[in-house]
């Protein structure tokens, strides 16, 4: 008997063609839209040397190999025993694995050769200033780890830094051997100091010379701040680039009424989503919660300020450069660095004091100027800290507004629209916190303005709808920035205040932030100058972050609950809400204005 289920069995032309439809949609989508960014942004190695790519690939392969131990870094703890570490607090954070202190050692002199051999024949700033941090830095550790013992032999090695750098500055590159002098200089200067601190230990019983470099790694966890709040930024360009791969896909290999589909879909679910989170953030206190969903309105209020002046002041110039999303993300690239480091000044400023106070000390060891000198250098930063910081913060957002405006009489609208958004925003959010002006204002985690921006969404979208201009071009762009929005929101997590004490999610966002940072930083690397060669400017990198690995690693893995919050969730997070949120905000606006989309 004839079974007529068989009737419905797929054939092999539409196996085949369900085959062909699933490859498309996936592998040939990747292939076309994801791998052919990525390629665009990789680091290129060729035309360097055989040994300057060697250097350069190990590096690279050093930085995944810290990468995947941020991810699993209990395996230290696991698998070695434990030494207490005397200068920390009772409880957890008491211990450290004993192989830790010599891989951490062996991977910061990798890390500052990097740096030092990418510094080495570039601009005379760039040479200066990292030869000007890494004897701070190495003064600090010999000095504290051979108390009260000879210490000549690292001052020797860090002398024989300096001696290198003033006789191959001007000569030819030869990354490889120039490399590997610097790599046996700066390992002897850590390498003398930790004898001399192992000696004591086995002299006294008490391990001073791991407590050193916990601190060591403390005092340096100041230096990474920068590159830990580009992970935020790099975090917002992921935002950007991952959401207009699927609108890009949706377009190319979807049939026009599924975008309609998928727009109309993601824009409900995010409308539902949104309106809930914010109803049950209301009920909780409807009074106080009122006050911050309208705090909150002076976000989205901020960057429709920005727009608006950059657009109206770029009118005056001669030639515009038309506002795009690209050109948004391209500004924000080349501006984030500069205002990062202008933010971080003063911690910066305070870094350089300490380290120049600690030379000082050691130069001159004389017990009462020691202690004399390192007292008013402390109080001296906690007042600049407490007093000057929040004044210097508020007076760089003017700047930063002032200099957006200045290029938009330019016509750099981009750059502008960037500029300003970012420091109005951030002059709102300082008005509006606790103990200021506006603190009846203030507002916590990214409910409040998600949902402002979901309500802007479905307001566009129903416009165009009941004016039946919703065109295939409209529906792409509230699809993109509907995306955006939903995947901004998956951040979320960092905040998670038992974060600290598990660290996964942090730690996943900053691994994930350095390699998607790694995978794109070919736009910077691949460019070559007689100020900053292409070679040094990979080595640079390659220093800066091994030596955030590195310090990450240090805190996670010793379970510093304070140091592992800061340098996982709070940096990265800050980063992304002050430096790249703008940027996002931006997009939103220049997408969905009616100018940039076509009405048929």
């Amino acid at each position: 008997m004839n079974n007529p289920w068989r009737r419905l069995k797929p054939g092999p032309l539409t196996l085949g063609a369900a085959l062909g439809l699933m490859w498309a949609l996936t592998f040939g989508a990747v292939r076309d839209f994801v791998w052919a960014d990525l390629k665009a942004g990789l680091i290129d190695l060729r035309g360097l040397s055989r040994v300057t790519r060697g250097l350069i690939l190990l590096g690279f392969a050093l930085m995944a190999l810290m990468i995947g131990l941020l991810l699993f870094n209990d395996f230290w703890r696991a698998s070695a025993d434990l030494v207490p570490l005397t200068n920390s607090l009772a409880g957890r954070g008491t211990l450290a694995p004993l192989p830790l202190l010599p891989a951490t050692l062996f991977l910061l002199a990798m890390a500052w050769s990097f740096a030092l051999t990418g510094a080495l024949h570039s601009h005379w700033a760039i040479r200066l200033g990292v030869v000007s941090l890494f004897m701070m830095v190495s003064v600090s550790w010999i000095s504290a780890t051979t108390r009260g013992g000879n210490a000549w032999g690292g001052f020797v090695a860090l002398a024989g830094v300096i001696v290198f750098f003033l006789i191959r500055q001007r000569r030819q590159p030869r990354s490889g051997v120039e490399f590997s002098v610097l790599l046996g200089l700066v390992s002897l200067t850590f390498l003398f100091p930790q004898a001399r601190g192992i000696a004591q230990w086995q002299i006294s019983g008490v391990p001073l010379v791991v407590s050193n470099l916990d601190g060591h790694a403390l005092t340096l966890s100041t230096l990474i701040l920068p590159l830990l709040l580009l992970v935020g930024l790099s975090m917002a360009n992921f935002t950007c680039v991952a959401a207009g791969w699927a609108v890009r896909i949706s377009e190319d290999r979807l049939p026009r009424v599924a975008l309609f589909g998928l727009m109309a879909i993601a824009l409900a679910l995010r409308v539902h989503n949104a309106l809930g989170s914010a109803i049950e953030t209301f009920m909780r206190a409807p009074a106080q919660e009122a006050w911050a969903f309208l705090g909150a309105l002076g976000v989205p209020a901020c960057i429709g300020a920005a727009w608006w002046i950059s657009r109206r002041l770029a009118r005056r110039a001669a030639e515009t450069e038309p506002l795009s999303s690209q050109g948004l993300l391209n500004a924000a690239d080349g501006a984030a660095l500069p205002l990062i480091i202008g933010y971080t000044l003063a911690q910066l400023y305070i870094f350089v004091m300490l380290g120049l106070t600690v030379a000082f000390v050691t130069i001159f060891p004389n017990a009462e100027v020691s202690t004399t000198a390192q007292l008013v250098a402390s109080a001296y930063a906690d007042f600049l800290n407490n007093q000057y910081t929040p004044v210097w913060r508020v007076v760089f957002f003017g700047m930063v507004v002032i200099a957006g405006m200045a290029q938009a009489r330019r016509g750099r609208q981009a750059l502008a629209l960037y500029l300003c958004g970012f420091g109005l925003m951030a002059l709102w959010i300082e008005m509006a916190d606790i103990g200021r002006p506006l603190s009846l204002l203030t507002w916590y985690g990214p409910t409040y303005t998600d949902f402002w921006w979901t309500i802007i969404f479905g307001a566009v979208a129903l416009v165009w709808l009941i004016r039946r201009e919703l065109t295939p071009a409209r529906a792409a762009a509230l699809l993109l920035v509907t995306l955006m929005s939903g995947l901004l929101r998956q951040t979320a997590f960092i905040n998670n205040r038992f974060t600290p004490l598990f660290g996964f999610a942090g730690v996943g966002f900053i691994a994930f932030g350095l390699i998607w940072d790694a995978l794109t930083a070919g736009s910077w690397a691949n460019i070559s100058s007689p100020e900053l060669p292409r070679a040094g400017r990979i080595f640079l990198y390659l220093g800066y972050v091994l030596l955030t690995v590195t310090l990450v690693n240090w805190a996670l893995t010793t379970h510093n609950l304070g140091q592992t919050a800061q340098l996982t969730g709070d940096a990265a997070t800050f980063g992304l809400d002050r430096f790249g949120k703008p940027m996002l905000y931006a997009i939103y606006l220049v997408t969905l204005w009616p100018a940039n989309q076509a009405r048929s």
